[in-house]
């Protein structure tokens, strides 16, 4: 990573918060695929049970919930 910090003329400490935000969005990302709530949501579309373009708002807004918990 200093070697990073280096390259992109940063300081490490700033290189190590980005990689750690990097890496709390992936884990948000891997708990929302796994999430029962977009399965359900994603379940009721497939069933033709609501609307594709509600299910993808509802898939999003619920993914930007998740997303505020990043801590900055």
């Amino acid at each position: 990573m200093k070697e990073l910090a280096g390259k992109y003329s940063t300081s490490y400490p700033t290189i190590r918060k980005k990689l750690d935000k990097l890496i709390q969005k992936i884990q948000v990302n891997e708990r929302k695929d796994n999430d029962t709530v977009v399965k359900l949501i994603n379940q009721l579309e497939e069933e033709g049970k609501i609307d594709q373009e509600i299910a993808k708002t509802v898939v999003l807004e619920y993914s930007k919930s998740l997303n505020c918990l990043i801590i900055d």
